[in-house]
């Protein structure tokens, strides 16, 4: 029982027991005061009992509640690990890798001749099957159902075109080792130009959606 309660219920009991003595001494002792005093006591026993009754029922929502609170601190505290795992150590791999993949469209641009552009294709193909592998991960495909609209569709772009670059740049490799010497293709070349391009340029972006994600759940 709280403290309130108890006062509570002192001040009734002593008013009860006040209007009782009054009554006691102002009736000649009579056994009809309960009579006379009745609705007065009524109504004390009344307010008391409707104040035991909210006081119960304050306490019941306030103990569900706090279950309620205990839950969700659970739920959120799965959800923030999730969260960070993701985060860390992948949103600095993600900004690694897309200096790597700027500096092989800096390659591409630069290659003047078979031999350059085929090192460099080399190396596209690398940086692209490390960056699928990156959205691969285990943690961060457990985190992705907490990811929201705009971060949602960050994931799935870098997720399908990586993929597609990787089998763009290892079709592009195969094919310079089958014909050597012979110039690559213009439209091949701007194809896989453009789309590393377009990975590199988005993702940062999702490199910051993962830090600002694990932000929302501290």
């Amino acid at each position: 029982m709280e403290r309130s309660d108890v006062w509570f219920i002192a001040v009734v009991t002593a008013a009860i027991g006040f209007i009782a003595g009054m009554a006691w001494s102002g009736s000649g002792h009579q056994v009809d005061w309960v009579w006379d005093y009745q609705t007065l006591i009524t109504g004390i026993l009344a307010v008391a009992a409707a104040y035991v009754t909210v006081n119960a029922m304050s306490r019941a929502e306030d103990r569900q509640q706090s279950r309620h609170d205990e839950l969700l601190k659970l739920s959120l505290r799965a959800d923030r690990l999730k969260v960070q795992r993701a985060e860390f150590p992948f949103a600095n791999i993600i900004d690694d890798f897309a200096i790597k993949i700027s500096n092989v469209i800096t390659e591409i641009d630069s290659a003047s001749d078979f031999f350059s552009a085929h090192d460099a294709f080399k190396n596209a193909k690398e940086h692209a099957k490390g960056c699928k592998n990156i959205f691969l991960e285990s943690t961060v495909e457990e985190a992705k159902n907490l990811f929201g609209p705009n971060m949602s569709d960050s994931y799935i772009f870098l997720t399908r075109s990586t993929k597609r670059a990787l089998h763009r740049c290892q079709s592009m490799s195969d094919l310079m080792d089958a014909t050597p010497g012979v110039p690559v293709s213009p439209i091949l070349l701007e194809q896989i130009r453009v789309e590393l391009d377009d990975i590199r340029k988005e993702m940062p972006k999702f490199a910051i959606h993962l830090r600002n994600l694990t932000k929302e759940y501290q």
